[in-house]
């Protein structure tokens, strides 16, 4: 699953992850986020800090009370969100703009981590 708000961006983010061979259900905030990992079971999550009605740390929050062991991948502009997102669960996080081959490597390195 991917959750950001910014359009444009999760559109490159989606054509990506889709690129590396990995089925993506893309929502645009941290509301639409919690409502799909309920709905649906994913391998990982990747979804931006900055969202709109519940944002991305309070949504990773949620996500890891309901399955602690999933894989969540946080983006983000801001340096100070790196540790915050470490802090609420987060597997990894990335910095805006993600580079296609980091996005890649991180991935995988959380599929491969999974309990």
């Amino acid at each position: 699953m991917l959750a950001d708000d910014d359009a444009d961006a999760a559109l490159v983010l989606k054509d990506r992850l889709e690129s590396f061979g990995y089925e993506v259900t893309a929502v645009s905030n941290g509301h639409e986020a919690i409502e799909e990992f309920i709905r649906a079971r994913y391998a990982a999550t990747v979804m931006d800090v900055n969202m709109p009605e519940v944002d991305g740390l309070e949504a990773l929050r949620l996500i890891k009370r309901i399955q602690p062991s999933m894989p969540v991948i946080m983006i983000t502009s801001v340096e100070e969100h790196v540790a915050a997102s470490r802090a609420a669960g987060a597997r990894a996080c990335l910095l805006k703009p993600v580079d296609a081959e980091r996005l890649k490597a991180t991935v995988e390195l959380c599929l491969l981590e999974q309990p």
